[in-house]
């Protein structure tokens, strides 16, 4: 049993600094660690791991930032909170540095998301704050600003802070919908639909889980809270007895293609 679970270590942290190629810098394989949390975390993490290995053998700043960035971002998917946020810490400290403003704000919504999580709300604002207020200036109407008004709106959400909430997730709503951003789009409504539920208003909590299943159906390959949505939508009408649109029912119970 012991040499199994060493062998396995073996292939999770070490075997990927075997297997790097010799174009692969920190920055890139980071990168690809950051294309890849979502659809395929283990993956993600050891190149993450690989890009963090690789970076400690360079004087790199904006490379070790990048590193930061995706093994945090992946360690707070694996709901390692902790370290998450010391690495997100980090890489919002040497992006900012390099005067590299955006990646700045991207590492402090990824830490204010963070904090989010662990319930530290106050933290979680002032950190989701700061990166709306420089985007503000320099990218108003991108994804990423989009994005930590998502995130705020969430932290407003597990406060119970209904109105607040739905104020940053309508803000983000409007944004993904200008950029014809889907993915963005479709994960904001199924936020919205929640906000609805919490507010006991069953009509438009159904019209936004329905519009974030329109929003994931158009995606090539969409994520697994397509499925969660699913789920939602289905109890959510059983649980409130709200009959689903005749289409919506046939496509509910049809194969994703």
């Amino acid at each position: 049993m012991c040499i199994t679970k060493l062998y396995c270590l073996f292939l999770t942290i070490f075997l990927p600094l075997f297997t790097a190629s010799a174009n692969d810098s920190p920055k890139m394989l980071a990168n690809k660690a950051l294309l890849l949390y979502e659809k395929d975390l283990l993956q993600a993490y050891q190149l993450a791991l690989k890009s963090w290995h690789l970076s400690q053998h360079q004087n790199n700043i904006e490379h070790r930032a990048w590193v930061h960035l995706a093994l945090g971002i992946t360690y707070k998917q694996k709901g390692n909170f902790d370290s998450a946020f010391l690495l997100l810490n980090g890489a919002e400290q040497l992006f900012r540095r390099q005067n590299l403003l955006k990646e700045t704000t991207w590492a402090l919504t990824e830490a204010g998301s963070v904090r989010s999580q662990q319930s530290s709300f106050v933290e979680a604002h002032q950190l989701l704050t700061s990166a709306i207020q420089t985007l503000r200036k320099i990218s108003p109407n991108s994804a990423q600003m989009a994005e930590a008004h998502r995130e705020l709106g969430l932290n407003y959400l597990r406060r119970q802070l209904l109105k607040q909430s739905f104020l940053h997730l309508d803000t983000a709503k409007k944004i993904y919908e200008q950029l014809n951003d889907n993915y963005g789009l479709a994960r904001t409504l199924n936020n919205i639909g929640l906000c609805y539920r919490n507010m006991d208003d069953a009509e438009n909590a159904l019209k936004s889980y329905l519009q974030a299943l329109d929003a994931f159906e158009k995606l090539k390959d969409p994520p697994e809270q397509w499925l969660l949505c699913s789920s939602t939508l289905l109890t959510l009408t059983d649980s409130w007895e709200i009959p689903l649109p005749v289409q919506w029912t046939i496509y509910m119970h049809a194969p994703f293609e």
